[in-house]
């Protein structure tokens, strides 16, 4: 395996782990185990603030936001592969978005504590939400790009129609959880974000079928070939 597959395939890991078994000890605590994803018996914030859990918790998205930001790389460094002419700034920005979400996750996750009267909540929601929105951003972006490279006949892989759906549907999630928290019903939107955590992750993981041949480098500038440039000119 290689080195971008892996990046693909380790951020969805140690997420989906850490909420996994983070959920199977909630279940060992208590007399009844749940399935948030069709019950929303509790929501995935909610899942990291009592303790021994919330080590778990920890354990599993701080290392997956950090994967996350250089899976971000390794789609920007993708990019420039597939499409050698693509803007430098267009990179730039791209990288920095990638890592601010990342960023905004982990500090969502770090300020989950025990001490629930003392937990700031607002804190916790408004880097929750920036970790969405920019992710959505830069989705819905990688998608426009891939198309345009379908367009131009430079590049038409089954990543595109896996993940242009994922897009919309991760979008109407979003609008579920505004619906369930203002009409009353925190339920539906406790499920809404339970799948639209799961969605995020399937689109990191999706690019693992494109990057069987795609190698990771740190320049994305091709080197000279020193044979023909020892060669003379007439």
């Amino acid at each position: 395996m290689n080195l971008p597959r892996a990046l693909a395939l380790a951020p969805v890991a140690f997420v989906m782990l850490g909420l996994g078994i983070s959920l199977y000890l909630m279940g060992q605590s208590q007399e009844s185990s749940c399935n948030p994803w069709l019950t929303g018996c509790i929501g995935i914030s909610e899942l990291g603030v009592p303790d021994p859990i919330s080590f778990v918790y920890r354990a599993g998205l701080l290392p997956g936001a950090m994967l996350l930001a250089f899976w971000w790389y390794a789609v920007r460094s993708w990019i420039a592969e597939v499409e050698p002419g693509v803007a430098n700034d267009y990179s730039a920005w791209l990288t920095a978005l990638g890592f601010t979400a990342a960023a905004c996750l982990m500090i969502a996750v770090s300020v989950l504590r025990p001490e629930v009267d003392q937990l700031p909540w607002a804190v916790h929601c408004v880097f929750m939400a920036g970790f969405v929105v920019i992710q959505l951003y830069l989705q819905a972006r990688l998608v426009q790009r891939q198309w345009g490279w379908r367009r131009d006949g430079i590049l038409n892989t089954v990543s595109l129609w896996l993940r242009a759906p994922l897009v919309v549907v991760q979008l109407v999630l979003v609008a579920v959880l505004l619906i369930g928290w203002i009409a009353g019903t925190p339920e539906l939107a406790k499920m809404a974000g339970w799948w639209l955590a799961t969605l995020i992750m399937l689109f990191v993981l999706i690019s693992y079928l494109d990057w069987g041949a795609y190698h990771l480098t740190l320049d994305d500038e091709p080197e000279a070939d020193p044979v023909s440039a020892d060669q003379p000119t007439d």
